[in-house]
């Protein structure tokens, strides 16, 4: 019972978000990713007080520095839409810079929030043999959200190299473009897949080192976790 009311909570935010971002719904995914390490968080205060304060507060950093990358992630997400209308090509240029420094502010974001796990993990695996459930889910967890992370950057040089192009053609002009074109619709299997392999990944990692750490402080040098 202890386990089982935060893990359907994480459970029903973590489908909420994945849900919106599927989507493209900015609120309904940030609110899903925020409920689900709000649980995390407050998982951690309360049923993990025999893990080290320092592990708890550095877990804890990692769930902030997410938090936050979710939230400039969704902040320029429109609903999906079947058409595309730029009516100035130097539009496009800085719809192009601004995503680039939205995506590139996410992966910066994430790669934090994976150093603050590696620390923990780094510390964990040290002072126990890196077999059992717990290490492989920590290993699990710290491979998706590295491959979330890299996929936001990614995604952010795309973004960076289609701006200085497109710069170099504009030259400073301004030049009417009359860009109309169709964009596939939702659902955005791409964007579900990274968001939901973020949360998990983060899922696993938190709560296998919380327990591994609670166990560590309790365990003396011989003992196995």
């Amino acid at each position: 019972m202890r386990w089982a009311v935060p893990l359907l909570a994480m459970a029903g935010a973590g489908a909420v978000s994945v849900w919106g971002a599927l989507y493209t719904l900015p609120w309904v995914t940030a609110g899903g990713c925020i409920g689900l390490l709000a649980v995390l968080a407050v998982h951690l205060a309360v049923n993990e007080r025999e893990a080290p304060s320092w592990l708890r507060v550095t877990l804890g950093a990692a769930l902030v520095l997410l938090a936050g990358a979710m939230l400039v992630k969704v902040s320029g997400w429109l609903p999906g839409e079947a058409t595309l209308n730029v009516p100035r090509l130097t539009v496009l240029a800085e719809n192009l810079r601004a995503a680039f420094q939205r995506e590139a502010t996410v992966a910066g974001f994430q790669f934090l929030a994976w150093a603050c796990l590696a620390v923990v993990t780094g510390w964990l695996l040290g002072r126990r043999p890196p077999f059992g459930v717990g290490a492989l889910a920590i290993v699990a967890g710290m491979a998706m959200l590295a491959g979330a992370a890299t996929g936001e950057a990614q995604y952010a040089g795309d973004r960076w190299r289609g701006w200085q192009a497109l710069s170099a053609d504009l030259a400073g002009s301004d030049v009417l473009s009359g860009l109309s074109a169709t964009v596939a619709g939702p659902p955005y299997v791409g964007t579900g897949t990274q968001v939901g392999a973020a949360l998990l990944g983060t899922t696993l990692t938190v709560l296998a080192c919380a327990r591994l750490g609670a166990t560590s402080a309790t365990l003396g040098p011989g003992d196995e976790v």
